[in-house]
């Protein structure tokens, strides 16, 4: 398994360069993370991407929208978001 850490990612997905290649199968946030505002096709076409740990360390309190989010994640086998704060999303 490789390791992702999601702070040094984030701004990668953030300036819609979604088309690189990434490399490790699991993306874990192995720490406090927030997201506010739109958190639309964050995870959008990482085609390699199989799966994510660690949602409980991700605030999405502030999250407006999560359209698309894991849009095109085309190896991803499983994705548990029962401890994701969606009461702000409206899209």
């Amino acid at each position: 398994m490789v390791r992702l850490i999601i702070l040094e990612f984030l701004p990668i997905l953030l300036e819609g360069l979604q088309s690189r290649t990434v490399e490790g199968k699991k993306i874990v946030f192995d720490g406090p993370l927030a997201i506010s505002g739109s958190a639309e096709s964050l995870f959008t076409l990482l085609h390699n991407v199989t799966e994510f740990s660690g949602f409980n360390n991700l605030n999405t309190t502030n999250v407006t929208s999560m359209n698309n989010m894991f849009g095109n994640m085309t190896s991803l086998t499983n994705l548990d978001l029962s401890t994701m704060d969606n009461r702000n999303v409206l899209v």
